[in-house]
């Protein structure tokens, strides 16, 4: 986000899973002041926005391979093709803007589309 956007990050919330509790990631949040909150271990409810996200993106990614029928090995760059369109495009959160726009603050260019 820093190096990218310019934008600080300030706190990183995370479930208890491995990949998250690490001591080098702790140590990289306290060097960078970032804050790091955990949720309850499998409790999907704690999370439910980002859940409902990603069971959205899930069942859209299926539904895409399925319909155009196409191989199961094509599952990233379902996903990925989805999450660019779906970050391009308004959100009832967001008024008047897209989750790109709101990240990058520019408009985003859907001509490709």
């Amino acid at each position: 986000m820093e190096n990218q956007l310019d934008k600080t990050v300030k706190r990183f919330r995370s479930d208890n899973g491995g990949e998250y509790i690490s001591n080098d990631l702790q140590q990289f949040f306290a060097s960078e002041g970032i804050k790091h909150e955990f949720t309850v271990a499998y409790s999907h409810e704690s999370n439910g926005t980002a859940e409902h996200f990603n069971r959205t993106i899930a069942t859209m990614a299926q539904s895409a391979l399925l319909d155009h029928d196409l191989s199961r090995n094509l599952w990233a760059e379902a996903i990925n093709s989805i999450v660019h369109v779906k970050n391009r495009i308004p959100h009832k959160a967001l008024p008047n803007m897209t989750p790109y726009e709101t990240l990058t603050s520019k408009k985003p260019f859907i001509g490709h589309l």
